[in-house]
């Protein structure tokens, strides 16, 4: 029954289904209760781990990304001046695509930023 309810009424929230089985069967309400709270559980920590890992990996490309841009820098104009840190710190994925296209041609590192 619980599985039922689940799959038929999707946006019930926890309230509901337990108002609902209390009416229908009130002795499997605690154990029913207790299924549901378990599979919420469970659903939270999957979602949690599969959007940590999303965010791990696009946070690991954007750092693996903004090294390569500082050493093209490096190679092409020297040192990194603070304030072309400070752009590379606050730069996001596109911000730092760019760059690094920019980095091949631009013949000055203001040239890069622009």
């Amino acid at each position: 029954m619980f599985y039922y309810l689940l799959a038929t009424f999707q946006n019930l929230s926890k309230e509901q289904v337990q108002q609902i089985i209390q009416c229908v069967k009130p002795k499997e309400d605690t154990n029913v209760i207790s299924i549901y709270a378990r599979e919420l559980i469970d659903e939270g920590y999957q979602k949690g781990h599969q959007e940590g890992l999303k965010e791990g990996l696009k946070e690991g490309l954007k750092e693996g990304l903004k090294e390569i841009l500082k050493k093209a820098i490096k190679h092409r104009f020297g040192s990194i001046p603070e304030w072309a840190q400070s752009k590379l710190d606050s730069a996001d994925m596109d911000n730092l695509d760019q760059w690094t296209i920019k980095t091949l041609d631009a013949k000055s590192l203001q040239d890069v930023f622009t």
